[in-house]
């Protein structure tokens, strides 16, 4: 199911993946993710973590006078 929200599509997915980064951005650890999300394995929370470890190099560059590029 997709529900149009301002020009955006939602889907089931995009919120588990949205949850799921949140979770993890707020220091809960990825076993606890996957326990919760029904995951078998660590794998897709390990590809949820990587996303939320690009929102820090990207912030760090972005925000930090040593990350800046000159």
């Amino acid at each position: 199911m997709r529900v149009p929200i301002e020009g955006k599509r939602v889907s089931a997915h995009n919120c588990r993946r949205y949850m799921a980064t949140t979770q993890l951005k707020m220091g809960r650890s990825p076993l606890d993710v996957q326990r919760q999300m029904g995951h078998t394995t660590l794998t897709m929370p390990n590809q949820y973590a990587s996303l939320v470890t690009e929102d820090i190099q990207r912030s760090q560059e972005r925000y930090s006078p040593y990350g800046q590029k000159t």
